[in-house]
């Protein structure tokens, strides 16, 4: 795991947020983290990715782009997983 991976992670809640949200299939493409979530519409594909001091977040739920977010802060990183999970408009 890169160390963007793990910084991503460790913003979403780390061994929690693993084990709360059923994340899987974990990948670690370049400065960012791509896992699944399951969801009764089907599994929620999120590829965060971390720029100099933002994240792109975007989450796709069967092959559609629910969310598409840039510029999010570090901060404001799992508070912006969360409603875009739930498909709040943000």
């Amino acid at each position: 795991m890169s160390d963007a991976a793990a910084e991503i992670l460790r913003h979403l809640g780390g061994y929690r947020f693993q084990t709360s949200t059923h994340a899987r299939n974990f990948s670690y493409p370049q400065n960012g983290l791509r896992f699944r979530i399951p969801s009764k519409q089907g599994d929620d594909d999120v590829m965060i990715i971390a720029t100099q001091d933002t994240f792109s977040l975007t989450v796709r739920r069967a092959q559609k782009v629910i969310a598409d977010l840039s510029g999010v802060t570090a901060a404001q990183l799992a508070d912006t997983f969360w409603a875009a999970i739930k498909g709040v408009q943000i």
